[in-house]
């Protein structure tokens, strides 16, 4: 008879592999399409590689406690809560919190809680914030955008949510097309670079993630304008070969500098 046996490691995979596999479940109700709940990103893969290379690691076998597995398991049962993803989240910050709190600052395990944390404010807390905030946020980058985009050849115009090109086309800004939407995905993947690289973040490291943070909301507001000239463009840059270009631009914004602050003299 085959036995499968769970090393403590492997709870610790298993429970992370399903925060996101809860979310792929939200995105698919929210989209009703199969490629929403199978979608997973950059952040999401280096989080799981993140994690996958911190328990794995070969300086030390991971031991949970018996009080290490009741906080995992009272925290993996708030993902039954049928109401919404966010419950399930609520456990992973709370269980981050706790190892972050309990173990030492280098052990495998208070990293593992940083990543927790990082996951439970790009899936939920971060999100629930932004809508708390969005109004003036999008107002503000609204304005900026309408404000740079006629020297830069694209001559638009604020009305309320919108940007009114000459013709008489628009596009409205939602809250998950604000650059303000994708900076706790930033911190999620350049967390997970520090982790994989097992370096601690220092003020290089901070540098780094500014001048990250900075590039994301920089490309979100061309990509903004790129969408403003005519419905074939939005759709390009929408949802089209352009919504790639965007994420893969995304991804080195906040890789290279990232790299560059790693890398140690010779």
């Amino acid at each position: 008879m085959l036995r499968l046996k769970l090393t403590d490691a492997n709870v610790l995979l298993l429970y992370s592999f399903a925060l996101f596999v809860i979310a792929g479940v939200q995105r698919f109700l929210d989209d009703s399409s199969l490629d929403a709940l199978l979608e997973f990103n950059a952040g999401e893969i280096l989080a799981l590689c993140a994690i996958y290379s911190l328990v794995t690691a070969k300086t030390g076998v991971i031991t949970l406690s018996r009080i290490d597995f009741a906080v995992i398991s009272a925290c993996a049962l708030l993902m039954l809560a049928p109401v919404s993803q966010h419950f399930a989240f609520l456990g992973a910050g709370l269980a981050g919190l706790y190892f972050v709190i309990h173990y030492p600052r280098r052990a495998a395990l208070a990293q593992v809680g940083q990543l927790w944390l990082a996951i439970a404010c790009y899936e939920s807390f971060g999100r629930l914030f932004f809508k708390l905030v969005s109004a003036p946020l999008m107002q503000a980058e609204l304005s900026m955008i309408a404000l740079i985009g006629p020297p830069l050849g694209f001559p638009v115009s604020k009305d309320g949510i919108r940007l009114v090109s000459p013709d008489g086309w628009f596009i409205f800004m939602l809250e998950r097309c604000s650059a303000f939407h994708n900076i706790s995905l930033a911190i999620l993947m350049w967390l997970s670079f520090l982790k994989l690289a097992s370096a601690e973040a220092e003020r290089p490291q901070f540098a780094a993630l500014g001048i990250a943070v900075l590039s994301i909301f920089l490309l979100n507001e061309w990509r903004m304008l790129l969408m403003t000239p005519s419905p074939t463009a939005f759709y390009f840059w929408h949802g089209g070969a352009g919504a790639l270009l965007f994420s893969c631009a995304a991804f080195f914004a906040v890789a290279v500098p990232t790299a560059l602050s790693l890398r140690r003299p010779a």
